[in-house]
C-alpha cells in the first residue's frame, strides 16, 4: 500500500534535513535493514519550496503501514533513533491528507 505525507520544514533547518537525507543515501545497508523490519519496499522524499516555506513530501510503499509504524517506534537501531531525532528537530506537523481517489491492481 502507498502512503503520501507532507510536513512543514523549519526554514532554518532545511539544510540540516537535506544533509540527513544525503546521509541516508550513504547508509543504504542500514536503511534497507530497517525497511525489511518495517515491511517497506519503496520510499521517495522530496523538498518543495512553497510560499509558506519549505515542505517535505514523502511517499512510502509498505505491506502494512501500521506494523511499520509500530516497528519504527520500538526500534533500537541507531539509524532509526537518529532519524527520529532529525525529524523532530527539523519538521513541524503538516496538513493531514487523504487520497480522493485510489486504484490498485489486485494481487492474484
Amino acid at each position: 500500500m502507498l502512503r503520501v505525507g507532507i510536513a512543514n520544514i523549519r526554514p532554518e533547518k532545511e539544510a540540516r534535513l537535506r544533509d540527513w537525507l544525503k546521509e541516508l543515501g550513504e547508509r543504504e545497508a542500514e536503511v534497507l535493514e530497517t525497511f525489511r523490519r518495517e515491511t517497506i519496499s519503496h520510499e521517495q522524499v522530496f523538498i518543495i519550496q512553497s510560499e509558506s516555506g519549505p515542505l517535505l513530501l514523502f511517499a512510502i510503499e509498505a505491506e502494512d503501514h501500521e506494523l511499520a509504524r509500530r516497528v519504527y517506534e520500538g526500534s533500537t537501531l541507531a539509524i532509526d533513533k537518529e532519524h527520529g531525532a532529525v525529524l523532530q528537530e527539523c519538521l513541524i506537523e503538516g496538513p493531514r491528507i487523504r487520497p480522493l481517489f485510489e486504484c490498485r491492481v489486485p494481487k492474484h
